[in-house]
């Protein structure tokens, strides 16, 4: 029953998300630059795509909610009491796709170098398990990864990784 459960959700919320995938594609098919002298315009078939992807979502929605609603109260009280581990890894989860997102805003202004080495070394710490983190071995890892790989794309790959605000520094060096 916990199997039909986890199901259930997993379609429902597949279903949500695809949905809003669908109407945020078909949003963006309005900033298409169009010609209206023609009758078939480049935005054409991405809308239909978007609307084929939200008829999909809303049927595995629904699919998902028909099954959520024949299984007995009592088994979705006990699965959610079963479920207290799942939300905490969902927040690990969340954690990490934050810590992802601010790699992306910073790297730009803060530079690969520096960037990394700090998510580097966040991804760590979060995804180890409190008891068995070894922060030095982290800091050691996040200050060498980052550095060899922006020395291996500069000198191997002749491409230049943003240097943010280690620019006067590295300047010297390169």
């Amino acid at each position: 029953m916990e199997k039909k459960l986890k199901k259930a959700k997993s379609d429902m919320w597949t279903g949500v998300l695809s949905a809003l995938f669908a109407c945020l594609y078909f949003a963006e098919t309005f900033r298409f630059i169009l010609d209206h002298s023609v009758p078939i315009s480049a935005a054409v078939f991405p809308r239909i795509i978007a609307g084929l992807v939200f008829l999909c979502a809303a049927a595995i929605f629904f699919r998902g909610l028909r099954v959520y609603r024949t299984i007995p109260e009592t088994a979705r009280h006990e699965a959610k009491a079963n479920a207290a581990g799942s939300s905490r890894n969902l927040f690990h989860v969340l954690e990490a796709f934050l810590i992802l997102l601010g790699v992306a805003v910073a790297m730009r202004p803060l530079g690969f170098i520096v960037t990394m080495t700090i998510a580097m070394f966040l991804m760590f710490v979060l995804l180890e398990k409190p008891q068995k983190r070894k922060y030095g071995l982290y800091a050691i890892f996040s200050l060498t990864l980052p550095t060899a790989v922006f020395f291996l794309f500069y000198y191997c790959f002749s491409y230049l990784l943003p240097t943010g605000v280690l620019r006067l520094l590295l300047a010297r060096i390169l």
